[in-house]
């Protein structure tokens, strides 16, 4: 005859079973990491610091209605480059840049600004609407 090989468990035990399973993989992700990661985790700490005070500088220095139509894409050695979705604002930000933008955001921020690229772009980040078929003349 098969023996009955099930166990009562309490609320509590049932509790701290799955406590511990979450933070055994919790503290298996987070276990000495090895010297490449670790290198990486803080090359990209310091990015992102940069990142956030050349933001922060360009909040101060462009204005509201040109700053809607335009978005940091990247901050890498020096070299800014930030997306723009109109021509317009686009001439407006590049005139802006030839008359001393560059600076007066150095002056704000410690990361170095070498050189500012402004690119056309959509800024949408949700993805846009499937096209509709257009229907064909017979």
């Amino acid at each position: 005859m098969a023996k009955d090989c099930r166990v009562a468990l309490t609320d509590a035990q049932l509790k701290q079973m799955h406590y511990n399973r979450v933070h055994e993989i919790a503290d298996r992700n987070l276990s000495p990491m090895n010297p490449f990661v670790a290198a990486l985790a803080k090359q990209l700490k310091k990015r992102v610091s940069q990142c956030g005070k050349v933001q922060e500088a360009f909040e101060v220095c462009v204005p509201p209605d040109i700053r809607a139509h335009t978005a940091i894409q990247s901050y890498h050695r020096g070299a800014l480059k930030i997306a723009c979705d109109s021509s317009p604002h686009r001439f407006l930000l590049t005139s802006m840049i030839q008359s001393g933008l560059a600076a007066q955001m150095q002056a704000l921020c410690s990361a170095p600004i070498n050189k500012i690229w402004v690119i056309q772009a959509s800024l949408e980040l949700a993805s846009p609407e499937p096209k509709r078929a257009s229907k064909k003349r017979a």
